[in-house]
């Protein structure tokens, strides 16, 4: 708890309706990734979650929903600290953000954390994203924290605003993705809603995506235990698209209070050429607007818009869609145990690379 004197009180959130009205204080449109959802989900896979609120003035003024976790990575008790999406704040008021910073630090003192790792989602805060990022920026490189080499999220995404009528967003796309929804509704491509029994066909097209485009993902329970518990909580949305009564692709769009995202997509690599994945999208779009998101995450833009870009060809497909490119800070860290952190850095990237060559094991986050 910080000194009764600060300005900022910090407290722990009593229950995930304390926790969502606070954030909903902070931000009309608070990140997915920090719904105390996620943070249940992810402490059945191996971390523990504690949200943190600043409250100053009789309301929250600040959040954080901090995952910690404590494995032996080779050899080296790795107790690590992430606060995804996250802390929310006005990054424009120093003196909350100072003590958001320093409660952060005591928790990883504490906890003989390795390090904490944070990365603010602030160009989402439009319209007044640059100046909260000049700010944090400069807070957080005096304060100790660096900008950090492994990031976890993408960095920039793309983002549609859903606060107009779908036919609007519908002309406002490219002539080609247009093209390519009316080619999939010529075809006869079937899109629904995907049922629970459904959910490991989606994730036997998506281990074919990963394999197809080399990128790691988890286990199968891990993504059913994701898909299910948030469309049970009426939190996502898992689609379907079938040629004939053969699954050919699907898309899991997730909706947290005013925003939503398109976190996964999976094709089998039949009749791709039906061009699918431009329905999926078109169907998660109205689904989206009907619950009343006023954003849409497509989740993920290359770090440089180039043909050599891994996600070129991901780029190519969210592109036609005309959103906005928001570019965020990225991940920074703090670090309070430099040689255990020195160790892990240079173990986590072989790691990956490891999984990326085998596609046999857990991608970060």
């Amino acid at each position: 708890m910080s000194s009764p004197a600060a300005r900022y009180l910090l407290r722990n959130a009593s229950s995930a309706e304390d926790w969502q009205a606070a954030l909903l204080q902070i931000d009309p449109a608070p990140p997915l990734l920090q719904a105390w959802q996620w943070g249940d989900f992810k402490a059945r896979h191996g971390w523990q979650p504690r949200r943190m609120l600043w409250d100053g003035n009789a309301r929250a003024a600040a959040g954080a929903q901090l995952l910690q976790r404590s494995a032996r990575t080779f050899g080296l008790n790795a107790v690590i600290q992430y606060v995804p999406h996250g802390p929310l704040l006005d990054w424009r008021n120093p003196a909350l953000a100072q003590t958001v910073l320093a409660d952060l630090r005591t928790a990883g003192k504490q906890a003989n954390a390795i390090f904490i790792k944070i990365d603010p989602a602030l160009a989402l805060a439009a319209p007044s994203a640059d100046a909260s990022t000049a700010a944090a920026a400069d807070l957080l490189t005096r304060g100790g924290w660096k900008l950090s080499a492994s990031q976890i999220q993408f960095r920039n995404t793309v983002v549609l605003d859903l606060q107009q009528q779908p036919e609007k967003l519908l002309a406002a796309f490219k002539t080609k993705t247009r093209y390519n929804i009316r080619l999939a509704q010529r075809h006869g491509v079937n899109v629904q809603p995907a049922t629970t029994q459904q959910l490991p066909a989606l994730y036997e097209m998506y281990k074919q995506t990963a394999q197809r485009d080399g990128f790691p993902i988890r286990t199968q329970a891990y993504y059913l235990d994701l898909w299910s518990s948030f469309a049970q909580a009426g939190l996502a949305q898992p689609l379907i698209a079938e040629y004939g009564a053969q699954p050919i692709a699907g898309a899991v769009v997730f909706a947290y209070a005013q925003q939503a995202v398109y976190m996964h997509g999976m094709s089998s690599s039949a009749h791709r050429d039906k061009m699918p994945n431009y329905l999926l999208q078109w169907h998660a779009l109205q689904w989206a607007h009907a619950r009343g998101c006023t954003l849409y995450d497509m989740w993920g833009a290359p770090d440089n818009f180039e043909t050599t870009d891994p996600l070129a060809g991901v780029w190519r497909f969210k592109s036609g869609f005309n959103g906005r490119v928001v570019r965020t800070p990225g991940a920074w860290d703090l670090v309070l145990r430099p040689a255990a952190y020195t160790l892990y850095e240079f173990a986590l990237p072989r790691l990956l690379q490891f999984l990326r060559r085998t596609n046999s094991g857990a991608a970060p986050g």
